[in-house]
């Protein structure tokens, strides 16, 4: 039985033809993707939201041993923080340790206090750095601050990027 290439493409669609067809599907998806991006930026800019990092040009540094909330950033009427990147590490010497990122009024946002951000726990040494490169929607309500919060008085060091406006 001889192999003849017509028989293999001997359908409807021919090799063309299908070529064509996975191209027309591939460009349709990377259309969608292009309108979601869009769509979810076009959404950032009329709330106001910073798009990139670069739009971050404040940032807030901790280096303290305090249990509690201490603020960071303070409130401003009628503007919002909105957090573009942050990095913490718990000290060497420290034992294991909540931090995270929350936001209220009040002496060290004592009042209404919410979470930006989850607790993270660390051991000595460790440390998280989340820098997305865009805006990734972590953002203090209308006119509160943002404090750094730890559970246990243990040396840690922070650095947030934001933009206040």
């Amino acid at each position: 039985m001889g192999f003849d290439d017509r028989e293999m493409f001997d359908d409807d669609l021919g090799p063309s033809k299908g070529i064509l067809a996975g191209i027309a599907i591939t460009i349709a998806c990377l259309l969608i993707a292009a309108a979601v991006l869009f769509l979810s930026f076009s959404n950032a800019r009329a709330q106001g939201a910073p798009l990139a990092n670069g739009q971050c040009t404040s940032k807030a540094i901790y280096d303290a041993s305090t249990n509690g909330a201490t603020e960071l950033v303070a409130a401003a009427a009628g503007q919002t923080v909105y957090i573009c990147g942050y990095v913490f590490l718990l000290g060497s010497t420290g034992s294991a340790t909540g931090i995270s990122l929350v936001a209220g009024s009040g002496t060290n946002c004592g009042t209404g206090q919410s979470q930006l951000t989850p607790v993270y726990q660390f051991g000595a040494g460790a440390g998280l750095v989340h820098d997305p490169g865009l805006w990734s929607g972590i953002a203090a309500p209308d006119g509160e601050a943002v404090c750094i919060k730890t559970n246990a008085g243990q040396p840690v060091q922070a650095i947030i990027k934001y933009l206040r406006q």
